[in-house]
């Protein structure tokens, strides 16, 4: 027996800011081996930088499909970057609400593109969401605007896919859990593979 996990989605994917160490999709596939006594086939497919539009497009990709296809578990990290771009764009009207609406309609989109593909295979998958942290905590409205992100992830939790919530223990904890810029670090990493691990143990409801 075997178990197959691709990862979508940006630099918390790839794993940016763990020195000397990996991010958190490699400690949560070790973490799904120990456990189950099971190898687990890991492909990742992130790029640093990614937002919600592109890996809508990246979808369209014969080698994403196929690991797509071929996967037991999905994760997804996506909605920083578009989270960090309708920061940036505060103090325009309305760049908050756009910026949601956009990222619904992407996420949207990305979990009927998954269902699809899975729609051909017999064998049953989860798809995680793994929800946003804050990223700048010491910034005036900074936890507003990510907690309407996380919001619509939540509202996607249904079926096969579900919700991580790491944004309160990122929250109590300020910066310590981050590498100095946006990403976490070592320990932020292991919180977030803990919570991923966490769900992933939950029964069906």
């Amino acid at each position: 027996m075997h178990f197959t996990y691709t990862a979508l989605g940006d630099s918390l994917t790839v794993g940016v800011g763990a020195l000397l160490s990996s991010g958190f999709v490699k400690r949560y596939a070790k973490m799904i081996e120990t456990t189950y006594q099971i190898p687990v086939s890991l492909r990742i497919k992130a790029k640093p930088g990614m937002n919600s539009s592109q890996l809508l497009q990246t979808l369209s990709s014969s080698h994403i499909k196929k690991a797509i296809a071929q996967a037991d578990l999905i994760t997804i990290t996506i909605g920083g970057n578009d989270l960090l771009q309708a920061y940036r764009n505060k103090n325009q009207p309305h760049a908050l609400e756009q910026s949601v609406h956009l990222f619904v309609y992407n996420l949207s989109q990305i979990l009927q593109k998954i269902a699809l593909i899975k729609s051909f295979s017999p064998r049953p998958y989860k798809v995680q969401l793994i929800g946003l942290y804050n990223p700048i905590p010491f910034h005036p409205y900074s936890a507003y605007f990510v907690q309407k992100f996380n919001h619509v992830l939540r509202r996607f939790s249904s079926g096969p896919v579900s919700y991580v919530d790491v944004y309160d223990p990122f929250q109590s904890n300020g910066t310590k859990l981050l590498a100095g810029d946006f990403h976490p670090n070592n320990r932020g990493y292991q919180i977030i593979a803990n919570r991923a691990f966490w769900d992933f143990m939950q029964p069906k409801k």
